[in-house]
This record gives structure tokens, sequence and C-alpha cells, in this order.
């Protein structure tokens, strides 16, 4: 594993422990914060806002991941996992019938499918930036 992938764990981890402690949070105290702001027809359950706070730490990882690849100056492979995300979500999106379970996969799943590609540019291209 490559440095650069391996100095990554930390604020991975904490990305996730971040999106966790959100989505506790978001479970206790979603719906009635979500009665203060929308109109009763908008508030769904808290289970709701649960998944959707945890999943969008998923974003948190992509973004990570991606200032990451554009350290090693690797630009099209953080295009490239942006791409693999954007085309996931909007899979995901037009083939789930209930929207809101499409959305929580959207959030979830289409982030770290291309913090995927970023994690794996190290071992398949190589970096620009020569040591000096």
């Amino acid at each position: 594993m490559p440095c650069g992938v391996r100095a990554l764990w930390r604020p991975l981890a904490a990305c996730a422990g971040a999106a966790a402690g959100g989505g506790l949070l978001a479970l206790w105290t979603g719906v009635p914060l979500a009665s203060l702001f929308l109109p009763p027809e908008l508030v769904t359950g808290a289970g709701v806002y649960a998944v959707l706070t945890c999943a969008s730490g998923a974003l948190a990882v992509l973004t990570v991941t991606g200032t990451s690849v554009l350290t090693r100056e690797q630009h099209g492979a953080y295009l490239a996992g942006w791409a693999v995300a954007t085309v996931t979500a909007v899979a995901l999106l037009l083939t789930v019938a209930d929207p809101v379970t499409g959305t929580a996969l959207a959030l979830g799943v289409a982030p770290l499918a291309g913090a995927v590609v970023h994690l794996a540019a190290p071992a398949l291209i190589p970096s620009r930036i020569r040591p000096s």
C-alpha cells in the first residue's frame, strides 16, 4: 500500500465517525428540528434523517480521497473518481422506484464508488511528483 494511501486512514476514520455520530444525533433530533422548519407534510421519519446524515459522510470520504489524488497531481484520476460517483448516483436515482431509498443509496453508495477510484489511483497511475 503506497504511503499516501496509508496516511488517509485517520481522516477517513474521522469522516466515518462524524457521519455515524451525526446519524445518531439525527435519529434523536431530526424530526423535532425538521418540524421547526418544514411544513408537516415534508417531515419524515427519524430513520430517514439518520440514514441521510450517515450517507452524507460518504461525500466527505470522496472529498478527502479526491484531495489526496490532487496532491499527487493525478488530475485524471480525480476526474474519473467524480465521474464514477456522478454516473453511479444518476443510475441509482433512475433505477430505484422509491425516491427516499434512491436518494439514500445515491448519497451513500455513489461517493464511495468514486472514492474507490481515488484510492486505486496510486497503485495504477504513477505520480507526476518526483522526490527531491
